[in-house]
């Protein structure tokens, strides 16, 4: 519903800047672009997802929309947007900004390669080798991932809302304070990772492998989280409100408490550390 009412809103936005561009024209002044502060009234409504309620986030990621500055090109040099780059070899090489967006990158490498503030979005890219690879405050919204290896890379303060990681592997990568709402990744690997602060809001993570990350202050609000390993994980000040843990392992963790699974969903076979409560619905 979000997404027609936005459409709704451009086609009329489009329509207002034709009449009003000619009148300025007819007299002598000079054109206005309604479109750029539409888009930016959308995508300030929309960027508040992470901080709200796990249900009103998830309906805003999967509503979330990025407006094109219209007319605008890319000033870098390095826009690869809706290109077929399946295979091609980008390692060692400085990508920074670089626009993949939409673009194929099937078994691309990235390897130590440097992406950060690159865009990535809608971009296809299963099996993509990005180990060691810097996206430091990269936009992967919407990009499909699945097998891709982000071992030892850097994705601190990136963006990833509705991506799919399925299988991927993060193993050791930095995630601090990246935001991974409503992203999918069954069976994903975050072995060893850094990832304090970072944000997985309504995330689909049944079997992710997060054993022995760092997972301080991170945010897992309605994430489904079933057979997941934390075992060794720190998780001091970590928050599972509405988290279904079923089959989860939390042995071993660092810095549990029993109000932070307060409000979770486990069963039986949920292991917690010793002291720490069943969660709220346990059994159901």
């Amino acid at each position: 519903m979000l997404r027609i009412v936005a459409l709704i809103i451009l086609f009329m936005g489009m329509t207002f800047t034709v009449v009003t561009n000619i009148a300025a024209r007819h007299g002598g002044g000079k054109g206005v672009n309604p479109i750029a502060a539409i888009g930016n009234g959308l995508k300030d409504m929309l960027n508040g997802a992470d901080d709200i309620a796990p249900e009103i986030s998830n309906a805003l990621s999967r509503a979330e929309l990025n407006i094109p500055k219209i007319g605008k090109k890319a000033t870098t040099g390095l826009a690869m947007a809706m290109e077929d780059l399946s295979g091609a070899d980008f390692s060692g090489q400085n990508k920074e900004k670089a626009i993949f967006a939409s673009a194929l990158a099937t078994n691309a490498i990235f390897v130590n390669t440097l992406l950060d503030g690159a865009t990535f979005e809608g971009a296809a890219a299963q099996n993509a080798n990005l180990k060691k690879a810097r996206l430091s405050n990269a936009n992967l919204n919407a990009a499909l991932f699945p097998g891709a290896d982000f071992s030892d890379a850097d994705l601190s303060q990136s963006v990833a809302r509705a991506a799919d990681f399925t299988g991927a592997n993060f193993a050791k990568a930095d995630l601090s304070y990246a935001k991974l709402s409503a992203s999918s990744g069954a069976s994903a690997i975050f072995t060893s990772a850094y990832a304090v602060g970072a944000i997985f809001t309504d995330a689909q993570l049944p079997g992710a492998k997060f054993n022995g990350a760092e997972l301080t202050g991170a945010r897992f609000w309605g994430a489904d989280l079933s057979d997941a390993d934390f075992s060794g994980a720190k998780i001091e000040a970590a928050d599972f409100t509405g988290a279904r843990i079923y089959g989860a392992d939390f042995s071993g963790v660092i810095g549990a408490t029993h109000e932070q699974f307060a409000k979770a969903c486990g069963d039986a076979a949920t292991r917690l550390p010793d002291g720490v409560a069943p969660p709220a619905c346990a059994g159901s």
